[in-house]
């Protein structure tokens, strides 16, 4: 009986999955552990949600006291749940439309840092999910739920930067003057990251001796 020439070759795994899709995967999974406590809560236990739940309803109509507010609209640079919640809240209700913003905060947030770190290194790795435990931090504590969200943008803001090619400065600069108002809207100190972090990537680009480079 005649043995396979391929008996001592190794053998591929039959389910082997694309490196890009075994990432989306872990993604998926490591977004999935972190909003488990979701599914316990529906009021979550932080700080300030609350209020946050209060003003969101009187927003969106739906409480009972809401005739006696009226909304006086202007730009403050702290407007991302009063901007996304109501609208949702039309749909899915104003409870529920909290808790999926809370959700895509943190989704955003770890998808933000495997973004973020592909747009550093130039490749995907799973190594930015170990984030993952982080954000359960003091700010989500406390219910500073339009600071991390913004955060989350912030992080997408910061590898776009990196990632456009600025050989076209007109055209890249009137594209994150839009992103910088945008990130100023939903959180001031989100914008005040990425103008920091952008003005030090260019200091480091165009004087490299000054900042230790050799």
């Amino acid at each position: 009986m005649r043995r396979s020439s391929m008996a001592g070759a190794p053998v591929a795994p039959a389910l082997a999955l694309p490196e890009p899709m075994r990432l989306a995967l872990l993604w998926i999974v490591a977004t999935a552990a972190v909003l488990v406590p979701l599914a316990f809560a529906t009021v979550p236990p932080l700080v300030d949600y609350p209020n946050h739940l209060a003003r969101l309803a009187i927003l969106a109509g739906q409480a009972g006291s809401s005739g006696n507010y009226v909304a006086a609209w202007r730009f403050l640079p702290n407007l991302a749940m009063d901007l996304i919640v109501p609208p949702l809240a039309v749909m899915i209700g104003v409870v529920q439309a909290t808790r999926l913003f809370l959700a895509l905060t943190l989704a955003g947030l770890l998808a933000g840092s495997m973004t973020l770190h592909r747009a550093v290194f130039g490749r995907w790795s799973a190594w930015p999910l170990c984030v993952a435990p982080f954000l359960f931090n003091a700010a989500l504590f406390w219910g500073l739920l339009a600071f991390l969200f913004a955060g989350a943008g912030y992080l997408f803001g910061l590898a776009a930067w990196l990632r456009i090619d600025d050989r076209r400065p007109l055209a890249r600069a009137a594209l994150f003057t839009a992103v910088g108002l945008a990130l100023l809207m939903l959180h001031a100190v989100a914008f005040g990251m990425l103008a920091v972090s952008i003005i030090a990537i260019e200091l480091a680009a165009t004087h490299p001796r000054s900042l230790g480079r050799r």
